[in-house]
């Protein structure tokens, strides 16, 4: 049986509203007072989940920022989220069995400093009961590959980066937001891979502004080239109150691409990446175990998994990729 357990800083508690309302389910009442029985007894593989509320620059394709990155502010937040950790370090939901992955997400939590990174990846070492084969993913964006953040991670456990890369593309890249040239980009990816430290997967986006056919030819090329270990292929849906779609209607960016064209991207993309033997995973479903399934954390060959960008987040699963079936459409 598995489980996600969820970390949050709302309000001082990290109490989930499940296992409140599980205290408070009347057949657990007794004469005397309250029985309470753990929901977490026999769960034997479980995911941590924590968000950073912030990130230090808006992309227009972000459909959900809501915070830039403050130092003041993130310093009280991971005094907070540190406090938490170490308050319900041993709470049945957190001590009752090993923890399998930990995913850390945002927001960009690449964008902490190097010294709160430090501070909450190793009360995570120190505090929560970590599986020997654990993965744990760090988001962020490439513009935060610096060594010395790299070094903090790498030196407090991450073996797992997630980063947003969206297109190669300079003129692409600049029009949603993103503030690294394509050549940088891929430069970072490249240092990154030479510390030999973590699985790296990436997110590229196919429909969007200027990106025509070749663009997205030459992006699905030089993810290949890169040599990552893995990336999601997402559909660009432009949502009606974001920052992308009010620049098109002002007429500064040209519109998106639209679904026919998006759809030939997608197949490119499949195809291409088919043909050089690289393959999108399969994945077992939430809570069933099976005998010799493939650990968390992944080594092999790259793959890929297609999904539309509003699915983007963590799936508890075994592998270190999200999936989902794409649309309707046929995206």
């Amino acid at each position: 049986m598995s489980r996600s357990v969820w970390l949050s800083t709302a309000r001082g508690s990290s109490m989930p509203p499940w296992e409140r309302a599980w205290c408070r389910l009347p057949w657990r009442r007794r004469s005397g007072g309250i029985s309470w029985q753990s929901p977490w007894k026999g769960i034997r593989r479980r995911w941590l989940i924590s968000i950073f509320p912030s990130a230090r620059r808006n992309a227009s394709t972000a459909p959900f920022f809501q915070n830039g990155t403050n130092q003041d502010e993130e310093d009280r937040y991971i005094d907070h989220l540190v406090k938490d950790i170490e308050m319900g370090a041993d709470s049945p939901r957190l001590s009752s069995a090993p923890i399998q992955a930990v995913f850390i997400g945002g927001g960009t939590p690449a964008s902490l400093s190097p010294e709160n990174a430090g501070r909450l990846l190793s009360t995570i070492q120190r505090c929560l009961p970590l599986a020997n084969d654990y993965e744990l993913t760090f988001e962020g964006r490439v513009h935060d590959l610096v060594p010395e953040k790299m070094d903090v991670w790498f030196r407090n456990g991450v073996n797992r980066m997630s980063l947003g890369v969206q297109s190669f593309d300079t003129k692409v890249r600049q029009a949603v937001g993103r503030i690294d040239d394509g050549e940088t980009v891929f430069s970072h990816l490249q240092e990154l891979l030479s510390y030999n430290q973590c699985a790296v997967v990436i997110d590229l986006m196919y429909g969007l502004p200027y990106q025509t056919m070749d663009v997205w030819h030459k992006d699905v090329e030089t993810l290949v080239e890169s040599g990552i270990d893995g990336a999601d292929l997402y559909q660009l849906n432009v949502f009606e109150h974001s920052d992308l779609n009010l620049a098109i209607q002002r007429g500064k960016l040209p519109p998106a691409a639209p679904t026919q064209v998006q759809s030939a991207m997608f197949s490119f993309g499949k195809n291409y990446l088919d043909a050089q033997g690289i393959q999108a995973p399969q994945f077992l479903p939430l809570g069933k175990e099976q005998q010799g399934a493939e650990p968390l954390q992944y080594a092999g060959p790259l793959r890929y998994a297609p999904l539309p960008l509003w699915l983007r987040g963590w799936r508890p699963c075994r592998r270190s990729f999200h999936h989902a079936r794409p649309q309707a459409s046929g995206l």
